[in-house]
């Protein structure tokens, strides 16, 4: 029997790179919808509550969020579950939301050509291209 889904809006499966600025920790967003994301952890999180989060969204760039931990899993790869609470720290930020939101919706569209480019490959016998992760990499910024 599976579980009833409880959440609002639709999750996406994303591989997007986190930031816990507060706890100087980084993971790996795995799923996100406009009200929440799961982020994979290499270190446990020993804090609860309310977090400051950074997702670096695909072409935005690395966006401030704050949430709070709504569960933690204890495997091999830590994770935890963060529920959106306020986009952006301050009301003159509120900027953020409307890209923020946007941008999640975009990704349920390029999930869709995704999911396309994956049936052509397996349908073709190709394999899809990939790219070594090298997530210590550092990640040269265009500011810069």
């Amino acid at each position: 029997m599976s579980e009833i889904e409880r959440r609002k809006s639709l999750r996406l499966a994303v591989y997007l790179r986190a930031y816990f600025p507060d706890l100087d920790i980084k993971g790996r967003v795995s799923n996100i919808s406009l009200d929440g994301c799961y982020v994979r952890v290499a270190a446990e999180l020993e804090k609860e509550g309310k977090v400051n989060l950074v997702i670096d969204l695909p072409v935005v760039g690395p966006v401030s969020l704050k949430g709070y931990v709504h569960h933690k899993s204890g495997n091999e790869m830590n994770g935890v579950g963060i529920q959106f609470i306020h986009v952006g720290f301050t009301p003159d930020e509120s900027i953020y939301y409307g890209v923020f939101s946007r941008s999640v919706k975009i990704l349920s569209q390029l999930q869709e050509v995704r999911d396309y480019y994956h049936q052509m490959t397996k349908l073709e016998g190709i394999l899809p291209a990939a790219i070594p992760d090298d997530t210590d990499a550092p990640v040269k910024n265009d500011k810069d």
